[in-house]
């Protein structure tokens, strides 16, 4: 299949990832973090599916859970033995 994406739009996405978990990866590499009020915000979702799909994403190591409770954010995973 061939896209028009640009090399740089797709650089640290992973490709077995699903559109909900594309348009969180994109908000975060735009801006650093995201909360989980945001998440059902952008992608018009519940509360529990979004709770559901970060988890997800937090054990496919898409992205990294920080805090607790209401002051939780996600960011994107770093990768491991850089410097």
């Amino acid at each position: 299949m061939i896209t028009d994406d640009k090399p740089e739009e797709t650089v640290g996405k992973p490709s077995d990832c699903n559109e909900q978990e594309r348009e969180i990866l994109k908000y975060v590499f735009e801006n650093g973090s995201i909360k989980s009020k945001q998440v059902g915000e952008i992608l018009n979702i519940k509360e529990s599916r979004t709770r559901e799909l970060l988890r997800v994403m937090v054990e496919k190591k898409f992205i990294e859970k920080h805090g607790q409770g209401r002051s939780t954010f996600y960011t994107i995973m770093e990768k491991e033995g850089k410097d």
